[in-house]
């Protein structure tokens, strides 16, 4: 407390004003009129798409080991 008297009164407002106000409120909230936002995680599409591209796996592997295999015969 020694140290404030040595402050100017008008910059301890400011500083106690800049403090005051760097304090977030406790609930947020949006501004009316805005757009929700985008929604994330999985979906049934995601699922097809993983499994479409797991089939594709296994139907390439399928024709490597046929050809590999007639090339050998």
């Amino acid at each position: 407390m020694k140290n404030l008297k040595r402050v100017p009164q008008s910059v301890r407002r400011a500083v106690a004003v800049t403090a005051a106000a760097a304090v977030p409120s406790a609930a947020p909230s949006a501004p009316s009129g805005t757009p929700e936002l985008a929604e994330t995680g999985s979906s049934a599409t995601t699922a097809a798409l993983g499994a479409g591209a797991a089939g594709l796996i296994v139907v390439g592997a399928g024709a490597l080991y046929v050809v590999r295999r007639r090339a050998n015969a």
